[in-house]
């Protein structure tokens, strides 16, 4: 308390001596000889208080014994070549094992016979869903990070398909569907591979087949994550890898109706369908969406012809349908010919990369029409670009316009025709697709179909994971069109290829990085900062993160197409963190990771030296024991645990069990830096909070003890912006933090220094020691240093007629004149003028980094065009139903009843929910959230190394004076200027957290190479195409049963909203 006292003391000194410092009116500048002596006082007199504080000095006398040191340049193509073929074996070995995998389901599916009378008592499985919270047949994994069953697999099934969500009390049964049983009966012979597979292969993560049916099998079982009162809508067969590892790439043209019959539900559905649709595609297909009536547009008119399946692209297409308004009448003829005709432009004119090469579908979404489009279709099936156009058509709406056109125009076309009747129908009947196209490759009989995802945030709790997928089918001689039974797939996490990256040879700025052939990222530095909490598989382009550039687009061509090779003194930028960035040249070096379509790159800093230690006097240093204030990085010195207090029984008795290298260096670390403590003990304890000293070797120390909690964050140096800053440079840096003491929030000063080591030529950067110091230090110094006139020369006293500023390498004041402007703050927000000019001419660079994957606060009362409103009420539900049901104008027909019947039923359900509910999102309704997607902007701001400017800032008819001066061993430029000029001109904001922002122009944006898939299944003539439409009036059993259920259901719910008038449902 008495160190803060004395801190709060010397700010009120400044505040009474500041008033001496007023100076006269007037607006030129100190001359050069004035300027030219604070310079040189400001760095000699900062930098001797600095090496008082830090002790710097006492450190370099220590590191200069280099005996134990070995110092070598980085060889990056060296570690490159050891990394590829380990990274190669891991994802051969799940290629392997998923290969067993669909070899036993096959094998159990030929041997099954198929049994339509099968009860659920002659089935038995573990559902996941109803394991219990401490179920005892669950045990913790560390390798699964939660409590799982390894004595057999559980089960997952979709809830519209097996049972019936009723609410928190109430659970009913629909149905048990025999296609169900039987599945789970032939399924479960995988639980001998899938332990099969275990012992093979100890690092297995997730082993799981997804049916086609919908219900899921996964090795080894866990507890279903849940969410309280609300449904369970997960179906595999919408998950990203099912349909990648079922279905070849699409170029997907799709037409939905607009005309003026298409309103209300109808038009809701379709919208939501059109949407549901484009979130089934992936990063291999091409898409666009058009509207039409008795005429026909894209939606987007500068996206004029297919465009790569992007999150991004998606959302444009999201927002541009429901955007979409109806009237006028419908053309059949006229929508069909213009997808054609889409088609065949893009052939022609697309570059070698574009396109699928593969299917080409028209997903056509209309309410029905009685138009024959013969003439059109005719003349296409006999043109060699489109004769392979498969249609499939959406009746949407549940109101009786004749759909028969619409299933005539897909079974011609070897589609598939559905309707649409409900919200509650979409799910379902979208994914039908994914069935038909399959057939082509199931039938191709290829056993080596891989399929690699991109990496994806896994709902199991691994984090970012990869699936290796293979379709299976029904090879039996019985089944001559080889059905597709589902979809095998294994995980492989993350951590298992990162952990193969030699980090500690690549130095705590460089860093190992993946792309695929999409140039899309699979792991890098910054990738999480775009890429928070998505369980989807993240297209962010690796442009996006290492920022655009002739170099770096040479880098991204060839690792997309497949060479090995290097890149050397590549201008590049390092983002260190929100704040700060490293303008570095970086080498380069890539190469392809075995057959797969990941590439991995590394990159490494020009001259990085890599320094190993041979030492082995362990017990001599460990006889000093270290004070309470010092911690270790987070590495894996050894193979249990260690603190710095233990470490002389790890390295004595299990010094196999640890990693030699890390020990030694962390050993000498530990000799080099024990004396610190006692010189800091020594020093003036006025001025500052704490000293602390970081070392390559993962060893920090905190001086005092107490302080040591403000430092655990940084005690990894690969993730600590202060000593990444301060290796770089040439003197001391400064960083202005935040800092909480006896509850009270306050900026200090950071300031730190590096320690090298000089050996045969080489320099090798040890440490980084530094203090944390009051802000009214620096403030101090730089007001005696330049505050006081002499003669008829002007101070920087405060003043409004000079305005005098100490900026650090990032454009923060770290000093300055002005009572108003705060320690810390950006000059942009302080002094728009000042940055523009030193930006305008180069003293200061910017750099801008785009995220289009980002998420934005909205207004809590917002409201997504398009989404229908939810019925508020029971009453409503049920009055909606009937007044639909027996209106004048509808036909009956029984699947249409059912199927609408499920949508009320569903809108039922998802009403009695709280408005944030995700699960109102599968079925169509995008609730009230504060957070929608967007893309937002981040800048940083970077010294260029321009010694000195002077000039003026020029203004309408004014003319500011401006001197600037980099002093290099404080890394912080100082400058002078006038006062401000009154007009009004473009500001440079700092966006410190990252703001919306409208993006680039993606109607110009370049279009990026990438390489296609190798294979594809698209046609065959042994497929047979005869079903090519769902039936009319399907009404079985289990049908029945779920209308029983549904108005039991109503009985019991109307009791409660009834008398609950209160009720509200936010849309």
């Amino acid at each position: 308390m008495m160190e803060y006292c004395k801190v709060i003391c010397h700010v009120f000194q400044i505040l009474t001596y500041s008033q001496l410092w007023i100076v006269s009116q007037s607006k030129e500048l100190p001359d050069t000889q004035t300027l030219s002596k604070w310079n040189f006082m400001l760095e000699s007199q900062l930098t001797r208080l600095l090496t008082s504080v830090t002790g710097v000095d006492v450190l370099r006398e220590n590191y200069k014994d280099s005996q134990n040191l070995e110092l070598k340049e980085v060889d990056g193509m060296h570690l490159l070549n050891e990394a590829i073929p380990k990274m190669a074996e891991v994802l051969m070995k799940k290629e392997e094992a998923v290969k067993r995998l669909v070899k036993a389901a096959e094998t159990a599916v030929a041997d099954h016979r198929e049994n339509p009378a099968l009860s659920l008592d002659n089935v038995k499985f573990l559902n996941m869903k109803e394991i219990k919270k401490y179920d005892d047949r669950l045990q913790n994994s560390s390798r699964f990070m939660q409590s799982v069953s390894f004595n057999e697999s559980g089960v997952h099934i979709p809830l519209e398909i097996y049972e019936g969500w009723m609410g928190p009390r109430y659970k009913v049964v629909w149905w048990h569907d025999p296609q169900i049983l039987n599945g789970l009966k032939w399924t479960s012979a995988l639980n001998e591979a899938f332990e099969e597979n275990v012992r093979l292969d100890p690092s297995l993560r997730w082993q799981y087949f997804g049916s086609q049916r919908g219900f899921m099998r996964v090795y080894p079982a866990f507890r279903w994550p849940d969410i309280p009162n609300l449904p369970d809508l997960f179906d595999v067969r919408r998950q990203s890898w099912y349909i990648q590892g079922s279905v070849s790439p699409k170029d997907i043209v799709i037409l939905i109706d607009v005309s003026g019959s298409v309103h209300g539900q109808t038009f809701d559905i379709m919208k939501i369908a059109v949407k549901t649709l484009l979130n089934t595609l992936g990063e291999d297909d091409y898409v666009n969406v058009a509207w039409f009536n008795n005429e026909v547009d894209w939606v987007i008119p500068c996206l004029n012809t297919l465009v790569q399946a992007t999150s991004y692209h998606k959302g444009l297409l999201y927002d541009a349908v429901d955007q979409l308004q109806e009237g006028n009448l419908t053309s059949y003829a006229t929508a069909l010919e213009f997808a054609f005709e889409a088609f065949r432009k893009f052939e022609e004119r697309k570059r070698p990369w574009e396109g699928s090469d593969c299917h080409k579908v028209i997903m056509f979404f209309s309410d029905g029409g009685t138009e024959w489009p013969e003439e059109i279709l005719n003349h296409y099936r006999n043109d060699s670009i489109t004769e392979n156009v498969r249609i499939f058509t959406y009746a949407c709406g549940p109101h009786p316009i004749p759909t028969v056109i619409l299933k005539t125009i897909a079974c011609e076309t070897k589609g598939y025709f559905n309707t649409i009747t409900a919200l509650g129908a979409i799910r379902t009947r979208i994914q039908d697709y994914v069935r038909i196209l399959s057939r082509p490759l199931v039938i191709s009989g290829n056993q080596e179909l891989f399929q690699w995802t991109n990496f994806y945030k896994d709902s199991g709790g691994l984090g970012f994971v990869a699936t290796i997928t293979l379709p299976v089918a029904n090879r039996s001689a019985a089944n001559e069109n080889q059905t597709l039974l589902g979809v095998m797939g294994i995980d492989v996490a993350l951590s298992e290829l990162t952990s193969l990256i030699p980090y500690q040879n690549l130095g705590h700025i460089g860093y190992g990085f993946s792309i695929n052939t999409n140039g899309f990222v699979v792991f890098h530095p910054l990738l999480e900062r775009q890429v928070i909490d998505s369980e989807d598989a993240a297209d962010v382009d690796l442009m996006e993160l290492e920022g655009h550039s002739v170099d770096m687009e040479k880098i991204r061509y060839e690792m997309i197409d497949g060479k090995t090779g290097s890149s050397s003194l590549v201008s590049a930028t390092v983002i260190i963190d929100e704040r700060y960035s490293l303008p570095l040249r970086m080498n380069y070096y890539y190469g392809t990771i075995g057959e797969s379509k990941f590439r991995l790159g590394l990159a490494v800093p020009e001259g990085h030296i890599f320094g190993k230690v041979s030492y082995n006097n362990f017990r001599d240093n460990l006889n000093f024991v270290y004070p309470d204030g010092v911690l270790l990085a987070p590495w894996k010195f050894c193979e249990e645990g260690m603190q710095l207090q233990n470490l002389s029984s790890f390295v004595t008795e299990s010094m196999q069990s640890c990693d030699s290298i890390l020990v030694q260096h962390l050993m000498w670390d530990v000799k080099n830096t024990r004396n610190l403590w006692t010189e800091w003990q020594k020093a003036n304890k006025s001025i500052i909070f704490n000293r602390f000293v970081f070392t390559t070797g993962g060893l920090t120390m905190v001086y005092p003890s107490s302080e040591v909690n403000h430092y655990t964050y940084l005690r990894d140096p690969k993730h600590n912006p202060i000593y990444k800053r301060a290796s770089f440079k040439k003197g001391y840096i400064f960083s202005v933090m935040e800092s909480t003491r006896y509850g009270i929030k306050s900026k200090t000063v950071h300031v730190s220094t590096k320690v090298t080591v000089e050996k045969d030529g080489k320099s090798y950067v040890a440490a980084v020691v530094g203090a944390e110091i009051g802000k009214h230090v620096v403030q101090m110094a730089f007001l005696n240093i330049t505050g006081k006139a002499n003669g008829e020369n002007l101070s920087c006293g405060f003043t409004d007629d000079l305005r005098c500023y100490l900026l650090d390498d990032a454009g923060f004041i770290i000093a300055s004149n002005q009572l108003d402007v705060e320690v810390g703050t950006f000059l942009g927000r302080a002094d728009p003028q000042l940055m523009t000019e030193l930006v305008d001419k180069s003293m200061y660079e910017k750099i801008d980094r785009y995220n289009f994957h980002a998420r934005c606060v909205r207004e809590e009362d917002s409201v997504t065009t398009g989404a229908p409103a939810l019925s508020p009420s029971i009453p409503h539900l049920l009055m909606h139903m009937f007044s639909s049901l027996w209106s004048t104008s509808w036909v009956f027909d029984v699947s249409q009843l059912f199927s609408f019947l499920q949508y009320v039923f569903a809108s039922f359900i998802v009403g009695s929910m709280p408005a944030y509910a995700g699960a109102q999102l599968e079925y169509g309704w995008e609730p009230t959230r504060v957070d929608q997607a967007c893309t937002t902007k981040a800048s940083w701001y970077a010294h260029t190394g321009k010694l000195n400017y002077a000039g003026a800032f020029q203004c309408d008819n004014c003319s500011r004076p401006l001197r600037a001066a980099f002093l290099p061993n404080l890394t912080l430029v100082f400058v002078v200027a006038g006062p401000p000029c009154s007009c009004l001109m473009p500001t440079h904001y700092l966006n410190q957290l990252p703001v919306e922002d409208p993006g680039p122009d993606w109607c110009a944006y370049k279009k990026m190479f990438r390489v296609k898939p190798l294979m594809c299944y698209a046609n065959t003539e042994k497929e047979n195409a005869t079903d090519c439409g769902s039936g009319a009036s399907q009404f079985s059993g289990s049908s029945f049963a779920f209308l029983c259920c549904f108005f039991v259901t109503i009985v019991i719910y109307s009791q409660t909203f009834f008398g609950n008038s209160k009720m509200k449902i936010q849309h």
